[in-house]
């Protein structure tokens, strides 16, 4: 695209003259008709496809890498060039004799960027092990999330993150991931008499329940089968362990109570020496207090009549539950070491008529009679004398009778009304 003719560069067609002067001094004038083809080295860059074409026609072409010095690159001889990574790139164009390099042209489309899931989130509020890998750059890369984080392996919560690579050129490419997690683990349960109806959701179905009594009984049952009713349990606070088919766990394992109450009032009514547990129907165990609450034996009914004084509760057993009452106390049962009176009654079984003696003494007496709920049903005075007849009028069944006097029960006798 030049010639250099005599010392001088031209670099443009024309007719140009220069006067020579020989050794003798003679002058000649020379004329040079010169037309100069220019090589074309315009390059087009077709983005949609990432390419570069030479302009020039009827050539041979190398293409050159500008990043490493023009280096030609191997192979790349065609008029149309498909670079593999981002970069610049030249073109060496020889036409007509004549060879010319273009000017670098920048290729910035190509680096991709693809995320590589090492290990997913299990379990609600856990980690993703991510690992970013950039292709089609030139490394080395960098690294760049949006939360901050550099570094092509990162781990990461739920959520969407960008993660910008740039490559040893400085050429930079973008992407995005979105990381998921299972929803959170949640739970419902209800208390149905002696049942617990118990559902779990969210997690990653199946699930696995377990649940354990707090008691000396350590009751114990488990399920896969979600929602579950533990039915006929004990009265007792219970905890439970919930997982899932990914092995996560609620956090109120084991950290919070269900309690299954006693389903009726434990009292007791006292008509001393005689006590009366005021639950219907169960079963019945009465206790001396004053022995470490051991079981009185053959104590087995609704009421207990003390031979001594002392205290006393009641181990009732009732709809799958056990529970001890407080304790009574009885003080005013009367000893009488000399056998100084002996009552009579009779007949026994009656009809609600019958008669009292006693063997001596003229003492006033109260005649109380007692059901077997501990209510009083029939009272009367005995003033005076050895023999008392009473009518009394209940119902057919089992009574306690006490006689009364100075405020101490005298004696204790069951009558049969039929």
């Amino acid at each position: 695209d030049s010639l250099v003719w005599n010392g001088v560069n031209y670099t443009s067609s024309g007719i140009y003259n220069q006067t020579l002067t020989n050794v003798s001094g003679c002058d000649s004038v020379v004329t040079l008709d010169l037309g100069i083809i220019a090589v074309d080295t315009s390059v087009s860059y077709a983005i949609s496809t990432s390419t570069l074409t030479a302009i020039a026609t009827n050539a041979t072409y190398q293409w050159l890498d500008c990043n490493n010095n023009n280096t030609p690159i191997v192979g790349e001889t065609n008029q149309i060039f498909s670079p593999t990574s981002n970069g610049s790139y030249a073109v060496e164009v020889t036409q007509n004799g004549c060879t010319a390099i273009s000017s670098c042209y920048t290729v910035n489309n190509l680096m991709s960027l693809s995320f590589n899931i090492l290990d997913s989130i299990y379990c609600n509020g856990g980690l993703a092990d991510i690992e970013a890998i950039a292709s089609s750059g030139n490394a080395p890369y960098t690294y760049l999330w949006s939360n901050g984080t550099t570094g092509s392996n990162i781990y990461l919560s739920a959520g969407s993150y960008t993660c910008t690579v740039t490559d040893a050129f400085g050429f930079t490419f973008l992407d995005s991931i979105i990381i998921t997690e299972p929803p959170i683990m949640t739970y419902t349960y209800n208390v149905n008499n002696s049942n617990i109806d118990f559902d779990v959701n969210g997690g990653t179905p199946s699930y696995f329940l377990e649940l354990y009594g707090h008691s000396a009984s350590q009751y114990y049952d488990s399920t896969y089968v979600v929602p579950h009713t533990f039915q006929n349990l004990p009265c007792d606070d219970y905890s439970f362990i919930i997982s899932d088919n990914n092995n996560c766990t609620h956090p109120d394992n084991n950290n919070f109570t269900i309690t299954i109450p006693v389903p009726f009032t434990n009292t007791i009514t006292n008509n001393s020496p005689t006590l009366t547990s005021d639950v219907q129907g169960a079963i019945y165990q009465w206790l001396d207090c004053n022995n470490n609450n051991s079981p009185i034996a053959g104590e087995t009914n609704q009421s207990y009549t003390a031979s001594v004084n002392g205290d006393y509760a009641v181990e009732v057993t009732k709809s799958n539950c056990t529970d001890i009452s407080t304790c009574e106390s009885v003080n005013n049962v009367v000893i009488n070491s000399n056998n100084e009176i002996n009552y009579v009654l009779y007949p026994n079984p009656n009809d609600g008529s019958f008669t009292l003696e006693r063997s001596f003494g003229n003492e006033q007496a109260e005649i109380i009679i007692y059901d077997l709920s501990g209510q009083s049903v029939f009272s009367d005075s005995w003033k005076s004398g050895r023999k008392k007849n009473i009518e009394c009028n209940l119902s057919s069944g089992y009574y306690h009778m006490h006689i009364v006097t100075s405020n101490k029960v005298d004696e204790v006798r069951e009558i049969v009304i039929h």
